[in-house]
């Protein structure tokens, strides 16, 4: 008789806490049809954004070419070296689907957001979303502090071997190292928070 009534009493604590589960039930095929749709929709901000960068790709390589130093134009024509026949083809490829997704974040991390949400209970939610909101601003301040040291390697790296070698700097090593760059200052700045 004593077993039943703990076991009464472990069975009602467990429903007071799951009202919001009983709510809102899916099975797997509908959670993985809403995750397909909420990636095509992601990928969908993607392509729209990459077009958008595409259209100013001269703009955005003008201006990630601010930080590279004078001395890298061992040629003297004023523009980065593309060694390859498509290779110019390509950076501006590389440079529309890296400002797509910059410009795509917003839909990312709402569709994110929209598909974990349900699962969460309120006290998750309210203590969850000043996270996301501090953590996408630490990623974009440190995109933002990136950029703004990014010609002292630049400058190093040019002039470091500039007696032994003669230093041609291609589009594609340029915007790699850009993009490497950038990205690890904004995934440090935002990782302190966590």
């Amino acid at each position: 008789m004593a077993t039943s009534n703990i076991d009464q009493q472990e069975y009602s604590v467990f429903d007071d806490e799951d009202p919001e589960l009983e709510e809102a039930t899916m099975s797997l095929v509908e959670h993985l049809e809403e995750l397909r749709m909420r990636i095509f929709k992601s990928l969908i901000a993607v392509v729209v954004g990459a077009v958008i960068a595409f259209i100013f790709r001269v703009q955005i390589m003008n201006f990630l070419t601010l930080p590279l130093p004078k001395s890298a134009d061992q040629i003297g024509t004023g523009r980065l070296i593309t060694t390859g026949l498509a290779e110019g083809f390509t950076v501006f490829l590389k440079l529309a689907l890296a400002g797509g997704i910059l410009l795509a974040i917003p839909v990312l991390l709402y569709q994110t957001w929209a598909f974990i949400s349900p699962g969460l209970y309120e006290r998750e939610k309210k203590t969850a979303l000043p996270f996301v909101f501090v953590g996408v601003g630490l990623f974009v301040a440190g995109i933002s502090l990136g950029f703004v040291v990014l010609q002292y390697p630049v400058n190093w790296l040019v002039s470091f071997a500039s007696t032994n070698f003669t230093e041609l700097v291609t589009a594609d090593s340029y915007f790699t190292f850009v993009a490497f760059f950038l990205l690890a200052l904004a995934s440090s700045s935002r990782s302190r928070l966590y």
